[in-house]
């Protein structure tokens, strides 16, 4: 079950939009009403959102906060600008992956990834596992669609392991993003000793 405080709500600066252009994050980042209404049928309270211009007519969301579930937090990408819908919905990633039953606002980030594309970052851990332990790292690329993961789970010995998902054709800057979150997550100790290799502070 997750568990952390919502206390953080992020807003980050504008980038001039010109065609073709990355993704523009609007600010200051308020859903729509149409998509405010959508994102309450899965959320008690929105405490964290993004929102990109994709296209001059066409506006993303990115939205996070306490789940109807019942418990903690619950992260949505929202497309489809007048008529929303769903593109995403991390309670998918945690149900099936216990590296992520944990998680915080503070571990959701999101920002541009070339024209009209966008990435969104979230990180996890298994309960009583989030240091040194079991720790799960993600990466949703709204250019392709789809979901891209790292698992680092630490041996008997304290040494890292890392496993990938998809195991084979994951994209080389996704990939590179995930190592930069691993690499960088306070839970892992010795990140000099993780099987990658980490970018120079």
């Amino acid at each position: 079950m997750r568990s952390r405080p919502l206390t953080l709500l992020l807003v980050a600066s504008a980038a001039a939009f010109a065609a073709p252009c990355a993704a523009q994050e609007v600010v200051p980042s308020i859903p729509s009403r149409a998509a405010t209404s959508l994102a309450h049928r899965f959320l008690r309270t929105i405490d964290t959102s993004f929102t990109f211009l994709v296209s001059p007519n066409d506006t993303d969301y990115v939205v996070a906060g306490t789940s109807r579930r019942g418990f903690g937090v619950r992260l949505l990408v929202i497309v489809g600008g007048a008529h929303p819908r769903v593109a995403w919905d991390d309670d998918s990633l945690w149900r099936h992956d216990p590296d992520f039953e944990l998680s915080s606002l503070q571990e959701i980030d999101a920002d541009a990834d070339g024209p009209g594309n966008y990435v969104v970052t979230t990180s996890g851990c298994a309960r009583h596992e989030c240091a040194d332990g079991d720790i799960g790292f993600a990466v949703y690329a709204s250019r392709t669609h789809r979901l891209y993961t790292a698992d680092v789970d630490t041996r008997s010995d304290g040494s890292y392991e890392v496993s990938y998902r998809p195991r084979a054709g994951l994209p080389r800057p996704y990939q590179l993003r995930l190592i930069q979150m691993m690499c960088s997550y306070n839970g892992i100790t010795r990140p000099s000793t993780l099987p990658v290799k980490c970018p120079s502070s």
